[in-house]
């Protein structure tokens, strides 16, 4: 029969085999990830260092995430003005080539480009980026403009009754440019606040804040949608205003042309300082992982040497234990 010592004897047994175990299963960890993993004991109870590193990690990976987030907006934001600065740059030259001169056909092909192009624009004006909308400030989930055969059929209406070139510029200025106006009330979708500044690091950020509202957006478009109703003739119902009107866009087009390349120059520097903070965060990235990984890394080859004599230790253990019960099996058949 079992005996007390026998009790303490397969109690001492069952112990010595979940330690020998838990070795185990630590020392494999160290061989096939090459890290400590009871770090409390590796430092002796004292882990500030190591905590204080991996916060900054942790940051740093965050800010990996957050700026790389940002240059995608970036450069869409870039793309989208160069779009803009190609479809302008045609229509400017196709615009001032009309004149009186030009065949009412020709002049009315024009119009039909500027209403390609316009379409363009509005749906470059309404890109989005992972679900949020580039241009319409904090209001993310929104479009930042209106359909644009609605914003044409708004404009033309603005313009019913209008018979010289002096009446259709004024109108279409008032449109576009009070406040209030038809482009605030209707063909502007998004917010009147901009983004918050996106940050790059704990000292530096980077300013994203073009909306579709942005005056250089509504010369544009004001300019592009002057040049698509050249083509109504119930707006240019004459070739003298036809062609006027064609001219005036053109020349609208090509005053804001620079101001376009600024922000587009502006954006540039914006999207280099981007770059340079991914670049110094990659670099603070990898000087934190190396610093890490010598403070806890565990060498592969001595883990390895344990590992051996630990299994060696457990598999002993096994077979006292077995042997202990034969030997006790005996002693009670006898």
């Amino acid at each position: 029969m079992l005996t007390i010592g026998d009790l303490a004897q397969s109690l001492v047994s069952r112990a010595n085999q979940m330690r020998l175990k838990t070795q185990m299963n630590d020392l494999s960890q160290q061989v096939t990830t090459g890290l400590q993993t009871d770090l409390a004991s590796h430092f002796s109870g004292n882990l500030m260092t190591i905590a204080s590193i991996e916060a900054t990690l942790n940051r740093a990976e965050a800010f990996k995430i957050a700026n790389t987030e940002t240059k995608a907006m970036a450069d869409s934001t870039q793309a989208v003005l160069e779009t803009a600065q190609t479809l302008t740059d045609n229509l400017t030259t196709d615009f001032l080539n009309a004149d009186l001169s030009t065949a009412r056909s020709a002049r009315n092909a024009i119009a039909a480009t500027a209403e390609q192009t316009f379409s363009a624009l509005v749906s470059q004006l309404n890109t989005q980026v992972g679900g949020r909308s580039l241009f319409a400030g904090v209001a993310t989930d929104m479009s930042a403009l209106a359909d644009p055969n609605a914003i044409v059929q708004a404009v033309k209406s603005e313009l019913s009754g209008a018979t010289t070139l002096s009446d259709v510029q004024q109108r279409l200025a008032d449109w576009f440019n009070a406040p209030g106006g038809g482009f605030a009330t209707f063909a502007y979708k998004g917010a009147d606040q901009s983004r918050s500044p996106s940050a790059l690091s704990d000292t530096e950020s980077v300013q994203l804040d073009l909306r579709a509202d942005h005056v250089v957006f509504r010369n544009i478009l004001q300019a592009t949608v002057m040049g698509q109703l050249a083509g109504d003739p119930d707006i240019a119902a004459t070739d003298e205003l036809q062609s006027a009107m064609l001219s005036a866009a053109g020349n609208q087009l090509l005053s804001v042309q620079t101001r376009l390349v600024e922000l587009r120059a502006e954006l540039g520097a914006s999207q280099e300082r981007i770059e340079n903070a991914m670049a110094r965060n990659a670099t603070e990235v990898s000087a934190l992982q190396m610093t890490r990984n010598a403070l806890i890394g565990a060498d592969p080859y001595e883990a390895a040497g344990k590992l051996n004599a630990v299994q060696f230790q457990l598999e002993s253990l096994y077979a006292i234990t077995a042997r202990n019960s034969r030997l006790s099996l005996v002693e009670y058949l006898r």
